[in-house]
């Protein structure tokens, strides 16, 4: 439902559309050569396939539709459009569903239409946002994701998770407003969610617990809803979860929870049916600690990191997202998936998911001694063996880098005993894994990466390579500690160190185009850029991440133009729910010589022991580096691309 300039439909037809949005003409429902368009558009679909059940549309969300795709859930504004825009935002996605309707139930009367309206950000959502719904024709169904926004406690603090959830049951209050706005006009309301397994943990078929499924499936009784749907990419696997969906879509609850699981284990695991069922009741309670955070679902270790680089240095090798199979296995970095969370909590809360699912692999092992089992059920096995390493391998990681971190902090040498033998553990746990994939070949396939993101010639190469270089470099750093260096001369004696960069110092940008410094002054950090052709340069984006990468890196992009600087936009807002303060927090100023100066407070900035790894972007030239590939809320930083700053 959008043309980029040059689109023969555009050049032929201006009318159908208005709003722009990134060189995209959005389609104008105000328009009634649209909306006649719209109808024709379903009507032929459906005349030429009449047999098909119906329709699903993204009506609002990942790519542009209507005009009202000129503006994020969160936005309160009128749309941008000179009809829209004189409109209440709720019409025009009636006009546009309203056609579309027309169209499809004039070739097929009974087919179903779905509008799915996909708000899949931590953030606050404009009114407009929430009562959505209630603009619904009545015989459209109304989609909304059933946790996206949701606010659970984790160790004493209100955490805030975006997109699909598994182990959040939910519902998310922005759900429950977007369904009762719909009800209260007649709509019906459909969720959607992921019942296999969901961002959090993808590469897998799915993670078997059905306790979480039945909770989830009640509360959406409780709150009106008539359909569902149980997947997009991952989640999609056939299997237990997904069984668990289809009987709880006719179940009216009558039975609490225990006794459902009870009769839900009966025919698939016969006498081994109540081990099964206290297995499943345990792993639901264990896997209900994973960290809700959006970059830790999206970025964390318990999805591949069975394949991560380990590294004694932090030399902050980025993370990899699991859905794209273009990045190799993620590094170091560790902090890109920490948003909203310590190191020690994150770490604190996956000990509580591994303990608690090895407890109930317990029970399923004893299953396994009560019953000779078939194969579909010796697979299952298999499965909750292998996430019982996924969930060994997190904790393993997020241990060896907070050891690492006290090491560089001026911890002692047996401190690196503890990361040797975390090493050797992990050098044997990919090498146990392979074993596993090569039983269940369902093992490390990511359906959205549609490939294998771990696989067993993959993990014994991270096997050999912990055994004949990374435990190598353990020992090489403790040989220099006895000699006397501090890890941090050991590691920027290396030729891949950052390179370090003290106060005061004009360096100019590898990318060219300018150059920079930074000062301390009283209290305050300080950054100056100064443009080599003496004028505003336009955009500019500022990198600061701790130099041990344990923290989530902050990343500010501000307008520089004739007027000033001003802060555009950060990476705090949507995967935290709230802009990074660092905006607001700092002053800046800049000359008509081209000259800029940005300060902040600095006890609010990474600077732990007086470092700092930082890069900057003046348009497109960076100062350190040349860039990284696009990932999700991490633009094209990459944290190993950084200058390291000491004082």
């Amino acid at each position: 439902f959008a043309a980029m300039a040059g689109d023969p439909l555009l050049a032929a037809h201006p009318e159908l559309f208005g709003a722009i949005v990134g060189g995209r003409h959005l389609f104008c429902p105000s328009s009634p050569a649209t909306r006649q368009y719209l109808r024709e558009l379903t009507e032929s679909v459906f005349r030429k396939a009449p047999d098909l059940g119906g329709l699903i549309n993204i009506t609002h969300g990942e790519r542009g539709t209507t005009c009202l795709s000129a503006l994020g859930g969160s936005v309160d504004a009128p749309i941008p459009c000179p009809r829209c825009g004189q409109r209440p935002h709720g019409d025009v996605i009636r006009d546009s569903l309203t056609a579309m309707a027309a169209g499809i139930h004039a070739a097929a009367p009974d087919a179903a239409f779905i509008s799915w309206f996909y708000f899949p950000h931590v953030n606050e959502h404009a009114p407009w946002a929430h009562t959505i719904g209630a603009s619904v024709p009545t015989d459209v169904v109304a989609q909304f994701n059933y946790e996206s926004g949701g606010a659970k406690t984790q160790l004493g603090r209100v955490r805030h998770g975006g997109d699909y959830w598994l182990s959040y049951v939910g519902p998310a209050e922005r759900f429950a407003r977007q369904a009762a706005a719909a009800r209260q006009a007649g709509v019906e309301v459909s969720a959607k969610l992921q019942v296999g397994c969901s961002y959090e943990l993808g590469t897998v078929p799915f993670i078997p617990a059905p306790g979480l499924i039945y909770r989830k499936l009640r509360a959406m009784r409780e709150h009106g809803v008539n359909h569902s749907m149980f997947c997009w990419y991952v989640g999609n696997y056939p299997g237990l979860m997904n069984h668990t969906g289809g009987r709880l879509a006719f179940e009216d609850f009558s039975v609490d929870e225990h006794e459902f699981l009870r009769r839900l284990a009966q025919p698939l695991w016969g006498a081994a049916a109540e081990a099964a069922a206290k297995a499943w009741e345990l792993f639901s309670a264990a896997y209900e600690n994973m960290p809700f955070s959006l970059m830790f679902q999206y970025y964390g270790p318990q999805n591949t990191g069975s394949v991560w680089q380990l590294s004694a240095y932090p030399r902050l090798r980025p993370l990899s997202p699991p859905w794209k199979p273009i990045f190799p296995p993620s590094g170091d970095a560790l902090g890109e998936a920490l948003a909203g969370f310590s190191l020690d909590d994150a770490m604190t809360l996956m000990r509580r998911v591994s303990d608690g699912w090895q407890e109930g692999l317990t029970y399923l092992r004893q299953g396994e001694a009560q019953a000779r089992l078939n194969p579909e059920r010796r697979h299952d096995l298999c499965l909750a063996e292998a996430l019982g390493l996924h969930f060994e391998n997190a904790v393993n990681l997020l241990s060896f880098y907070q050891l690492r971190q006290q090491l560089f902090t001026g911890g002692e040498e047996a401190t690196l005993a503890k990361m040797r033998r975390l090493a050797e553990r992990e050098c044997a746990l990919s090498l146990q894994l392979a074993e596993l994939c090569e039983e269940d070949s369902r093992l490390g396939f990511h359906s959205e990466a549609l490939c294998h993101r771990y696989y067993p010639k993959l993990l014994r190469r991270r096997s050999e390579l912990i055994r004949t270089s990374v435990l190598p470099e353990i020992d090489a750093l403790a040989s220099a500690m006895q000699s006397g260096q501090t890890p941090w001369q050991a590691f920027l004696g290396l030729p891949e160190a950052p390179t370090v960069v003290a106060p005061g110092a004009w360096q100019p940008a590898a990318g060219g185009g300018y150059a920079w410094r930074f000062l301390l002054e009283d209290d305050d950090f300080v950054l100056e850029v100064k443009a080599e052709d003496g004028a505003g340069a336009g955009f500019l984006s500022v990198y600061m991440i701790d130099a041990l990468g344990v923290t989530f890196p902050i990343n500010l992009n501000l307008n520089w133009g004739k007027d000033g600087l001003a802060v555009r936009s950060d990476n705090y807002l949507h995967v935290l729910g709230y802009n990074a303060p660092h905006g607001a927090a700092g002053r800046y100023a800049c000359s008509g010589g081209g000259a800029a100066s940005l300060r902040w407070p600095l006890a609010m900035l990474p600077t732990a022991e007086r470092r700092m790894r930082l890069n900057l972007r003046l348009n497109a030239s960076f100062a350190q580096g040349n860039g990284y590939e696009h990932r999700l809320y991490l633009a094209g930083f990459s944290p190993e691309q950084t200058v390291l700053l000491q004082w």
